[in-house]
């Protein structure tokens, strides 16, 4: 499975810190020691946000150590769920479940340990026990902004250990109702993005839905640009009033020189399927056209329409967004040959950085083990959507 983490968490996380408060009264002689116990969540979190992911376990240990005798239970459990996040985004998994444990046995309504728990044992391979856990805790009542928080992610989680279990059906599947066909556009134009919020927040290329007169998916549902950075060609958009079946997650590795790739996409509208199209390939160069170090050149075939969508690794996270392929025609003319594969996508820390800098926080996971093509498929195909632009 996957690492932890979603980023939206160092709000839990900072606010975990300042809810932390000591027991009155303090002896002056331990008075110290207790400004070390309010100071020592705060160093944990802002660790996290570099993720800095050893000495985040390290405050976290020294934090319980030191500082419980003037910890609530609700800060018990912060302080917990602080320590199961650095162990889960180091890849501590063995150590995670045992923390989770200790969590769910001070509070066994804690939401977001019941999805630090699942996560563990699904990165260890235990996959059913990782879909009881997930089950089991998407059935508590959400009751805080923190609970829903982590619903949100337990739902990402159990579509990951449903598309892992995935098995080849004994006999074909039923054709699958067909979509409704994209609204055709006059002077208009196609893309792809893909799901980053529970919220509906999407991200794509900015060269897809600028200037657009009518900017809506290919149902027809309308969105609005929340951020944009052209240089990047990076937009934020959202669509309001749906819930996506799941959230895209973000590889906290880069993807490096020859690593196998995968694209999903909604390319030559009206020509290729429109329930998408999914291609695969390697890293052909961890630079774009001219040397450009915000690109990955990728062999995995692209066409009009897989603008903005998702560039996978093999355990199906985010390494990049597809954003423009060499013209043949031009590059034969210029140097006497036709160029094949050769396309390129923006780099996912570029990406990362454009939405932290949008203010927003999207799952990021240091590990995740590899799945095959047809389960990556299945996923991606739930956070990818088409997008439509009338001029």
């Amino acid at each position: 499975m996957r690492v932890f983490i979603r980023r939206g968490y160092l709000a839990f996380l900072l606010a975990a810190a300042a809810a932390l408060t000591l027991a009155p009264p303090v002896p002056p002689a331990r008075a110290q020691d207790a400004n070390d116990c309010t100071s020592l969540p705060r160093q944990g979190a802002e660790a996290f946000e570099r993720s800095d992911f050893k000495r985040m376990i390290s405050l976290a240990r020294q934090n319980l150590a030191s500082c419980r005798q003037y910890m609530g239970t609700r800060q018990y459990v912060e302080a917990l769920f602080t320590l199961l996040v650095g162990l889960n985004s180091d890849g501590e998994f063995q150590e995670a479940v045992e923390v989770a444990g200790r969590c769910l046995e001070a509070d066994a309504r804690e939401i977001n340990c019941g999805y630090g728990k699942g996560q563990a044992l699904y990165s260890l391979g235990r996959v059913g026990e990782a879909r009881r856990v997930a089950e089991q805790y998407l059935a508590l009542p959400a009751l805080t902004d923190n609970d829903v928080r982590g619903k949100a992610e337990l739902r990402t989680l159990l579509a990951k250990v449903n598309a892992t279990a995935l098995a080849p059906a004994p006999k074909p599947a039923p054709a699958p109702a067909p979509m409704p066909a994209p609204p055709q556009v006059r002077g208009g134009s196609y893309g792809t993005g893909f799901y980053v919020s529970e919220s509906g927040h999407i991200v794509t290329n900015w060269h897809v839905a600028k200037d657009c007169r009518v900017l809506q998916t290919a149902n027809g549902a309308p969105l609005r640009v929340l951020a944009s950075d052209a240089a990047v060609d990076l937009a934020l958009l959202q669509v309001a009033g749906v819930k996506p079946a799941a959230m895209a997650s973000f590889s906290q590795a880069d993807a490096v020189l020859g690593e196998s790739i995968i694209v999903f996409g909604f390319p030559l509208t009206g020509l290729l399927a429109s329930s998408g199209n999914l291609t695969t390939g390697i890293v052909s160069a961890t630079a774009g056209l001219h040397d450009n170090p915000r690109h990955l050149q990728i062999s995995a075939p692209v066409q009009p329409g897989n603008s903005g969508g998702p560039l996978l690794d093999q355990s199906g996270n985010v390494v990049g967004v597809v954003v423009a392929k060499l013209d043949a025609a031009t590059a034969a003319s210029l140097k006497g040959d036709i160029p094949q594969n050769v396309n390129f996508a923006i780099k996912g820390r570029e990406v990362l950085s454009f939405l932290a800098r949008s203010r927003m926080m999207p799952s990021v996971l240091a590990s995740s083990p590899k799945l095959s093509t047809e389960s990556v498929a299945t996923t991606a195909a739930a956070f990818t959507v088409q997008i439509v632009c009338s001029h």
